[in-house]
């Protein structure tokens, strides 16, 4: 899996640099001067910095598969364009609209890197960041030899035939629902809270989850919805890391019940329902080629049974 989100990866970054070595092959053909056909590496990089903006920040906001096969779906069209685009105007808006989609390796990495647990995580970024940057590396020579085999043209739209090539090998299984709870070292006034709830909490350091941490709009919107205002003393990415800081009397958090759980037993830290009542999905990614093995379905089968008895 990571060897082919590290492939993903690679093929998105290098969509954006394939015009640098042809542009003196794209510019006659659709009517543009060797000046003017530079704008289409230009507002390529334009429309990754628009992306940057404007689209990634959306993972907060919206379910993160979606936001990747939506904007990959955009950046395929795009290619699609770029291969058959007739004038230099029809072109250009290609050429942007390619670098807005691109922007998905920003998504993806984090998507990742969330999937992945403490002790193997900095391996996994680091292959699908090698990945990324070997597609950009390879890119341009890439491009050259391509434009000899199969024109400009071609090599774009072998481009977007790829993308929903990757996509459609892979499914998604939801393993569970895990409802957040609020973790309190032990001692601290509210351990022996049958549940707790935002106005619990407004007396005391919170530790908050990053915008980078799907979960973070959830918890915000709960405090919001119960009239209190969401002060976050010390921001962190990962629950894991909250878990800790709590136990290290830094303050309290909401995190989900599976890392609340998994540092109960390491850190003198103490979790409690927290309601309103908020859940974030779990899931897994396979192969729709492939079966799961029977290893793999029993490890679900496992997943799923601990994850419905977390018991706060």
């Amino acid at each position: 899996m990571t060897a082919l989100m590290a492939l993903a990866c690679g093929l998105i970054a290098a969509s954006s640099y394939l015009a640098q070595p042809l542009i003196v092959f794209i510019g006659p053909k659709v009517g543009l001067p060797l000046w003017g056909a530079s704008l289409v590496i230009t507002l390529s990089q334009a429309g990754y910095c628009f992306g940057l903006v404007l689209l990634a920040p959306l993972g907060d906001l919206l379910e993160n598969r979606r936001l990747v096969l939506l904007t990959l779906t955009g950046l395929c069209v795009a290619l699609t364009v770029m291969a058959g685009a007739n004038n230099a105007v029809l072109l250009l808006v290609a050429a942007f609209s390619l670098g807005v989609g691109t922007t998905a390796v920003q998504m993806l990495i984090p998507l990742a890197a969330h999937m992945t647990d403490d002790a193997s995580r900095g391996r996994v970024v680091g292959k699908i960041t090698g990945g990324l940057l070997a597609g950009i590396m390879l890119a341009r020579p890439v491009a050259s030899v391509a434009e000899n085999v199969v024109g400009w043209r071609g090599l774009y739209i072998l481009d977007a035939v790829i993308f929903p090539e990757l996509d459609q090998s892979l499914k998604m299984v939801k393993i569970a629902s895990i409802e957040m709870v609020c973790v309190v070292p032990h001692g601290h006034p509210l351990a022996r809270r049958k549940r707790v709830v935002p106005a619990d909490l407004e007396p005391y350091p919170l530790i908050g989850l990053s915008s980078l941490a799907r979960v973070s709009t959830q918890i915000a919107t709960a405090f919001r919805d119960a009239g209190v205002p969401y002060r976050v003393a010390v921001e962190t990415r990962y629950s894991e890391t909250a878990c800790r800081l709590v136990g290290a009397g830094a303050g309290v958090a909401v995190v989900d019940a599976l890392s609340a759980v998994a540092h109960t037993g390491q850190q003198p830290i103490v979790a409690l329902p927290f309601r309103p009542k908020n859940t974030i999905d779990a899931w897994a990614i396979s192969s729709k080629d492939r079966p799961l093995t029977r290893l793999a379905e029993a490890l679900l089968v496992e997943t799923r049974d601990a994850i419905k008895a977390l018991r706060p």
